[in-house]
């Protein structure tokens, strides 16, 4: 009987002990789960399609201490914005650009638009380029801000290659005056026709613009002039102000001839071949804009409405 008790009773105590061990591991706490258990689960979020790639938040290698922005950046499908310091206290109250990176250059604000019929306009047009002087009266005017509208020889542009396209890169304005400088008058409308068609060819292949003005040589009229103008899709721009510039050759004395007969709607001559010219420009240009004028191109003169085979000695103006 003594022994039939004593085995009983280390049989109960066996079974108590299991019995505590069992109890032991059901409660042992989640964050003492291995890692290999909780990148299972994450492995089976993923593909049952709940979103979760890498640990779970119960993981003890994602513990509770991570940072906000690193739990976020974990469950969210959304990447934050790569501009978006992780320091940073609010996404709205930061600039949309990547501040690792160079801002863009602000663009460069489109020149006011000029209405000829209440501003008093002027417009600088200049004769029998290219030549050795042409891209300086670029530079001229692109350090001035002002534009001008060149009335070039064809025949000519092949010595100086791209001097055209300088003159339409810096906001200039280019048309013809004719192939080689004849006399329009003493040509015959066919030769008048094959003269001009030329010169528009070769302004065309070097501008890539379609030319639309057209300045006869010498400022000479004829109904055959007219005619082929208006075949070949020409404005005749002539002008109102002669600056004598050809005659003269002296700086003062071109600035003096424009400012005592210039008016608003103006058209005013002057050529790209003298040095003379080329001196006075500055001056010139200060001059006008201490007397009111805003300096513009031909097609902003004639308000952007020049008609073929049409005649204009100046342009928009003012009432008086």
């Amino acid at each position: 009987m003594i022994k039939e008790t004593t085995v009983g009773r280390l049989l109960a105590i066996s079974v108590v002990v299991v019995l505590l061990g069992s109890c032991a591991t059901i409660a042992k706490p989640l964050s003492s789960q291995t890692p290999g258990s909780s990148s299972t689960s994450a492995s089976s979020a993923s593909s049952t399609g709940g979103g979760v790639s890498g640990p779970l938040v119960g993981d003890p290698e994602f513990s509770i201490s991570a940072s906000p922005t690193a739990v976020s950046t974990q469950l969210s499908t959304t990447p934050l914005p790569a501009s978006t310091p992780e320091s940073s206290p609010a996404v709205d109250s930061i600039p949309v650009a990547d501040a690792t990176l160079d801002p863009a250059p602000p663009p460069v604000p489109a020149a006011a638009p000029v209405d000829c019929s209440i501003q008093k306009c002027v417009a600088l047009t200049l004769d029998d380029g290219p030549s050795p002087l042409s891209t300086s009266f670029v530079d001229v005017l692109q350090s001035k801000g002002a534009p001008a509208s060149f009335f070039v020889v064809a025949n000519r542009i092949a010595n100086y290659p791209g001097v055209l396209r300088r003159m339409v890169d810096g906001g200039q304005t280019v048309g013809s005056h004719s192939l080689a400088h004849a006399h329009p008058a003493q040509q015959s409308a066919e030769a008048l026709l094959a003269d001009n068609s030329r010169s528009d060819e070769l302004i065309t292949a070097e501008t890539g613009l379609p030319v639309t003005l057209y300045r006869p040589p010498y400022g000479e009229r004829s109904d055959a002039i007219t005619a082929v103008s208006g075949q070949l899709g020409l404005a005749q721009i002539l002008w109102n102000v002669d600056s004598l510039d050809w005659q003269s050759r002296d700086a003062n004395k071109v600035v003096e001839q424009v400012m005592t007969t210039v008016r608003p709607g103006s058209i005013i001559l002057t050529h790209d071949l003298y040095q003379s010219t080329l001196d006075a420009y500055p001056i010139l240009i200060d001059r006008l804009r201490e007397a009111g004028y805003v300096i513009v191109t031909i097609p902003e003169l004639l308000g952007g409405a020049s008609q073929a085979g049409v005649t204009y000695f100046s342009g928009l103006a003012p009432p008086a």
